[in-house]
């Protein structure tokens, strides 16, 4: 009997080791195991050597990539940051980054999900302060950038897939672009749900300057401030003469002129005030000066005859009637200001380029000719 009590003994002494064992390794094993801490999004663009978060523009047609920059720890161990391009900066000091590759395989695999963020709104008129949400920005699901931690910009808007048609603006591939990204552990490849997650800052954060931002320039003619590229694919808004510039009450951190001069949204007159190097709150414009229509042609009102490109009116100088500011950008050859003549403009949606007698169709009243004088 005793020989058998102690074989008993032995044999649950021995399974209380092995699991011990196991639980021990276990635990180990997941103090080891590596955990997501933060992630943010950084640029690189061509002829760059340093992928960074810091504000730039490029040139038309620019390859624009963009990176997950992802912290993590293991266990009680150091911060260690992975990201696909390397070397990075952020807040203008370089950051020790490992590749992608040095992910533990005990971690999983990554796998990100890319937003873009962008106007939830494409306009509104006459904001005031309880309309205020309507310059809301929007976090829009982008899968065309793909699931990896580093992907190329494809400049395409996605806050009007909504609609049935693109908005004319959108379609333009220049502006300034923010993304936002969200990086999963996933224990497997086939693993639909992930283990944890984190992601970078987006549309809750972007009016506190949070969501880093690039520009891809348009193509202008001389004459038009490269600057107003910043203009391009933003919402399009007026405001009530009571909350602009600034009001007591106001419910975003950002005052009206402040979300218009920090290149949040647009209005039609600093889009047009953009065009010379002018703000909304100082467009540099000298005394309007009145046009009347002949045919399909423009005179002054006053001396009559037709306004000649490069004399009279040039690419930068603003049609402005009926709320609407019409910023010239090139003759359509026959010399004059005349309705075939192209213009771009922000008017009830993001800035479009169209011939003027599309941007004035069913549209009457005088016009006004606008230039820069300072």
């Amino acid at each position: 009997m005793e020989a058998e009590t102690r074989t008993a003994l032995g044999i649950f002494t021995a399974l209380v080791v092995a699991v011990a064992l196991t639980v021990g390794w276990w635990a180990l094993r997941q103090a080891r195991r590596p955990h997501l801490v933060a992630v943010q999004v950084v640029f690189r663009g061509p002829g760059e050597g340093v992928a960074s978060d810091a504000f730039r523009s490029f040139p038309a047609g620019s390859t624009v990539e963009a990176a997950a920059l992802l912290t993590y720890r293991r266990g009680g161990g150091p911060l260690e940051k992975l990201c696909a391009l390397a070397p990075v900066q952020v807040g203008g000091q370089l950051v020790p980054v490992h590749p992608i590759s040095s992910w533990p395989a005990s971690g999983g695999e990554l796998r990100a999900s890319w937003y873009t963020v962008e106007p939830s709104l494409l306009a509104w008129r006459e904001v005031g302060a309880e309309s205020a949400d309507k310059l809301a920005y929007r976090d829009f699901l982008a899968p065309e950038l793909g699931r990896e931690l580093v992907t190329r910009l494809d400049l395409a808007a996605r806050n009007d897939d909504f609609l049935a048609r693109t908005v004319p603006g959108n379609a333009i591939p220049a502006g300034p672009f923010r993304l936002k990204v969200r990086v999963g552990s996933y224990r497997t490849s086939e693993d639909l749900l992930a283990t944890e997650s984190v992601s970078s800052p987006g549309a809750d954060q972007v009016f506190s300057g949070a969501v880093p931002k690039i520009v891809v320039e348009f193509t202008f003619p001389p004459g038009i401030n490269p600057g107003l590229s910043a203009h391009l694919r933003l919402g399009c808004f007026t405001f009530r003469p009571e909350v602009w510039p600034e009001a007591q009450g106001w419910p975003l951190p950002l005052s009206p002129a402040q979300l218009v001069l920090e290149g949040f949204v647009t209005t039609p007159l600093a889009f047009a005030a953009a065009a010379g190097g002018g703000t909304a709150l100082d467009p540099g414009w000298g005394e309007p000066v009145e046009l009347v229509a002949v045919g399909t042609e423009f005179h002054f009102r006053r001396s009559g005859g037709p306004l000649r490109w490069g004399v009279e009116v040039r690419a930068g100088d603003v049609l402005h009637g009926g709320g609407m500011y019409l910023v010239l950008l090139e003759d359509d050859g026959d010399g004059t200001l005349s309705m075939g003549d192209t213009t771009i403009f922000a008017w009830e949606e993001p800035a479009r380029v169209a011939p003027l007698a599309l941007a004035l169709s069913g549209r009457g009243g005088p016009l006004a000719l606008l230039r820069r004088v300072r």
